[in-house]
Parts: structure tokens; C-alpha cells; sequence
């Protein structure tokens, strides 16, 4: 009699799971073997199962393994799951009863002692001493592995060809590499704005069993943020590619929902709807990626300068989960809102004090900036003035309005002071700022020149300095080579001098 195991197709089919290929054929349907060949079943026979674990996409019943990436050091854990014996009919019947469970459900047999092995060089994990029976496997990620996790999977030894009983096996699954990224897509906001983040989750392929898939973001902010789905409630969407530019919206309640539980964190669960459409998207587009994102008020400025996070995604089979990085510096391991102090100093003719005069009330906007090729600094295109926080309130402004303290470099100048201003990253690293005056000194000429900022890290501060020089016709020349310049127009002066007095003698002779 011939019967056909379920549920799975029971992972005790010859290929175990969908994400397995290995040379016992590949029918995803398990068939008992018959009577007599139950029979023949030796249960003091030595058995080896081996695991050889890939990198990569499955590849079905007719694929290859050529050219595939092993991976070393993933732990598997086998499990005998108790049965009568298999050269009997009853060990058969209850394979299939097995096969009608929840793989996870099983109770191991507790006359058995767990195996765990851990794949070596060549990507295979080898067990010689585990006889015949029932087997469970299950893979065991390590905190912080990246790959995705396979289905736990049910399997005999022996397996049978062609009525023949294969008391060696060899099993093959195969992870994709998961690396969720995080990102803060707002730029320039202060004290009262909204931060924008967005999760980008790569979506592994999903094996026969649905019985653990899952798929579940938990982003827990910091205190300085502030966050409720009834005021900034939770998008997501899913793209079929990473250039997907028209990426479709999934509905809340429908294919996830949105857990909101007072305590600052963003929980985001997949439904049993979202998951199917999460399984039938990934079956044609291997880089489905789901994306979800929020808005978070930032209540009060870090004290340090950075705000830290890091959000943590979930995936089927898995208890640990898998933490964000961030997409703009793929070295840092957490992604991080920064903020900086603004100091401007004014100077006059680059002193302190132009005798008793210093540059109070000049006032200056900051902008990213970019230096040229000439040394000079050119406001970045499209950029707009940064918000800063000036005595609790949020300018674009800053104003001349404090003194640079005694003993300190350029003691008695006038200084412009806020705090606030988020410090965005380019190329993984924070971006150039400029001081540009907006309102000069009565008497002196406005610099329309961008002047660049310096980052301290140890203060989070930008500093700077601007000039001016005094509205007269000394003034009104050429910073650059201004020395030199007077020099040239005095000796000007002296040589017309001259040359008029020996114009005059000449007529006179």
C-alpha cells in the first residue's frame, strides 16, 4: 500500500524542502515504501546524513549546485523524533502521522540525545552516528550571521530510491544573504520636527512550510524622539526590485498591523494575507524587499549630539533577529540623527575689536557647502539655510548678539550662537558648512564670501570667523595681497609726484 505524507509534503520528501536539492531525486511528495521493503529495513544499520549548506536562491527539482557559495560555520541541530521501528508497518504509519503536525510541535525523543554540528570549510555539516528513525532538523543562526534561515524539516533514514533503501543522504539548502537597511531621509530639522526613517527588509525565499513564516519590524526609539501611530501612523510598501520606482502600498489591517503600546516602539507584524502575498511576489522576483516608514518628533535635542538606532527585523524560522544598518555608511552599525553647537565669531579688519568697536549685531545664515578648485567656497545648489535653536526657539538666523570670553582666542569679539543644526553625511561622511553674513556692521563692508566652519567631534561644534574691513578706500581693496596693493598705489603716488614736477621744470628751461 502507497501513502502519501502531507502537510509539507512532509519535509520527508527525498528533497526535504523546496529550498533543498541533493541526489535522493527531488519529488516533493514523500512516498512510504511498500510492505516489503519496509521489511528490509536494517534499524542496526550505520547511517550519515550530510548537510551541505548553500548561498544563493533555490533552484528546483532540475537545477544545478555548479558554482554555488558553500557556507561555513552554520550550526545544524538534528532531533530524533520517536517512532515505532521503521521495518515495521507501524514505524511507517507513524512517519505519516508525523507528517499531519506542525514540524516545530513534535516532541523529540527524549531517549535521544540531540546532535548539533557546525558546517566546516566546504560548507558541510556531517553527522555518522545518528541510526535509523525520524529525523527533525533545524538551522541555528548565530547572532549576527546575515544569511536567511531555513525551514526545520523532517527526514528518515533511510530514505528509499526506487525501492531501494539509501542509508546515506545528502541534503542541500540554500540562504540568501539578509541585510535590512535603515535610513533617515529627512534632512535639516531641528527641535519640533518630524524625523523621517524608512526600513528597507530583503524578502528571502520562502519554503514549502508555512507553518514559521513570519515577517515582523520592531524599531524602538530613543527618548528624545517621540512616536504614536494616531499621529504619525506607519506606511509600507513592498518593491519588487531596489529600483523600484512605483513601489505598491500594503494595507494596514489587511496584510500587517501596527502595534502601538505607549512605550515609544514601532512594532510591524504581517498578517496571514501578508505573508501569502509576500510568498506569491517572491516566487517570480528574487529581490522583493519590504519598506516601511514613519515620522518621529524630536522632542529634545541629544545632549551628546547623536541620536543612536538601530531596528531589528524578524524573519520566518528565526527567534533572533536581524539588525538594521545604515544605508548611508554600511560600516557604522547604527544609524544615528546628529546634531551640532554653531559658534560664528565676527571679526573686524581680523581683529577682535576695531578700537573700541567689536561686530555685535551682525547676523549670519549657515548653508552646506562645497570647496572649489580655487580655494574659494560656493554654497551648495538647491540647499536651504539650516534651522538651528536659538534660546529654545527655531531660527534660520543667527545673531552677533554675545562676546567671546577673556582668555579665549579673539577674547571681547562679537559672537553668534546657536544650537540644533543636523549635521547631514555625504559620501559617509558630514557634510561642509558655510557661514554667509546676511547683516553687516555699520562702517564696514559686508563679506559676501562663504566662510567655512570647522567640526570639533569632541564638542560637536562648528566654528568659524567672518571679517569685514572698514568702508573706506583702503577697505574697498582686494582682501587678497591687500599689503601689497597699498604699496603699489603709494608708489603710484610718489611716481606721478614726480613726474609732474619734472614736467614743470622742463617747461620753465
Amino acid at each position: 500500500m502507497k501513502h502519501i505524507i502531507s502537510r509539507t509534503a512532509l519535509a520527508v520528501s527525498t528533497a526535504a524542502a523546496v529550498a533543498f536539492v541533493g541526489p535522493v531525486g527531488a519529488s516533493v511528495v514523500a512516498t512510504l515504501p511498500t510492505a516489503v521493503a519496509q521489511a528490509q529495513v536494517d534499524v542496526n544499520r550505520a547511517t550519515k546524513l550530510t548537510i551541505k549548506k548553500y548561498e544563493g536562491e533555490p533552484v528546483g527539482e532540475n537545477g544545478t549546485l555548479d558554482g554555488m557559495k558553500t557556507i561555513k560555520g552554520v550550526t545544524f541541530k538534528v532531533e530524533r523524533i520517536a517512532t515505532a521501528p521503521l521495518n515495521t508497518a507501524k514505524g511507517w504509519e507513524d512517519v505519516a502521522a508525523a507528517g499531519e503536525k506542525k514540524v516545530s510541535e513534535l516532541q523529540a525523543d527524549p531517549n535521544f540525545t540531540a546532535k548539533e554540528v557546525a558546517t566546516n570549510g566546504d560548507g558541510e555539516a556531517i553527522f555518522e552516528d545518528l541510526g535509523v528513525g525520524l529525523f527533525r532538523v533545524t538551522e541555528l543562526r548565530a547572532e549576527g550571521a546575515k544569511h536567511s534561515v531555513a525551514t526545520p524539516f523532517l527526514l528518515t533514514l533511510p530514505a528509499f530510491e526506487k525501492g531501494v533503501a539509501q542509508y546515506e543522504r545528502t541534503i542541500s539548502p540554500k540562504n540568501q544573504i539578509l541585510e535590512p537597511k535603515k535610513s533617515l531621509i529627512s534632512e535639516n530639522i531641528t527641535l519640533g520636527d518630524n524625523a523621517r526613517y524608512r526600513i528597507d527588509a530583503p524578502i528571502p525565499a520562502f519554503g514549502p512550510n508555512p507553518e514559521g513564516d513570519q515577517l515582523r519590524v520592531v524599531d524602538t526609539l530613543a527618548a528624545n524622539l517621540e512616536w504614536s501611530q494616531a499621529a504619525h501612523p506607519v506606511q509600507v510598501q513592498v518593491l519588487k526590485s531596489a529600483d523600484d520606482k512605483n513601489p505598491e502600498p500594503l494595507a494596514a489591517g489587511t496584510h500587517y498591523t501596527v502595534a502601538d503600546n505607549g512605550d515609544n516602539t514601532v512594532t510591524v507584524e504581517f498578517t496571514e494575507a501578508g505573508l501569502q502575498k509576500l510568498r506569491e511576489l517572491r516566487a517570480t522576483n528574487p529581490g522583493l524587499t519590504v519598506r516601511t516608514e514613519f515620522d518621529a518628533k524630536l522632542v529634545k535635542l541629544p545632549e551628546n549630539g547623536t541620536i543612536d538606532n538601530t531596528a531589528q527585523v524578524y524573519y520566518s524560522n528565526d527567534d533572533q533577529p536581524h539588525n538594521t544598518t545604515p544605508t548611508d555608511d554600511p560600516n557604522d552599525g547604527k544609524t544615528t540623527l546628529n546634531f551640532a553647537k554653531v559658534e560664528v565669531t565676527k571679526l573686524l579688519n581680523k581683529q577682535a575689536k576695531d578700537g573700541d568697536k567689536n561686530g555685535a549685531g551682525a547676523e549670519f545664515q549657515i548653508f552646506t557647502c562645497t570647496k572649489q578648485k580655487d580655494g574659494s567656497w560656493k554654497v551648495d545648489e538647491g540647499t536651504a539655510a539650516q534651522r538651528v535653536v536659538i534660546s529654545g526657539k527655531v531660527e534660520t538666523t543667527l545673531k552677533a548678539d554675545q562676546t567671546v570670553a577673556e582668555g579665549q582666542e579673539n577674547a571681547g569679539a562679537a559672537l553668534a550662537k546657536a544650537e540644533g543644526l543636523n549635521l547631514t553625511k555625504k559620501d559617509s561622511k558630514f557634510a561642509d558648512y558655510c557661514a554667509v553674513e546676511t547683516k553687516g556692521v555699520s562702517g564696514y563692508l559686508n563679506n559676501p564670501e562663504p566662510q567655512p566652519l570647522n567640526y570639533d567631534e569632541t564638542t560637536k561644534t562648528l566654528s568659524g570667523s567672518v571679517n569685514n574691513v572698514k568702508d573706506n578706500l583702503f577697505g574697498r581693496l582686494p582682501a587678497t595681497g591687500e599689503r601689497t596693493m597699498l604699496i603699489i598705489l603709494a608708489l603710484g603716488v610718489v611716481l606721478f609726484g614726480g613726474g609732474a614736477v619734472y614736467q614743470l621744470r622742463s617747461r620753465k628751461a
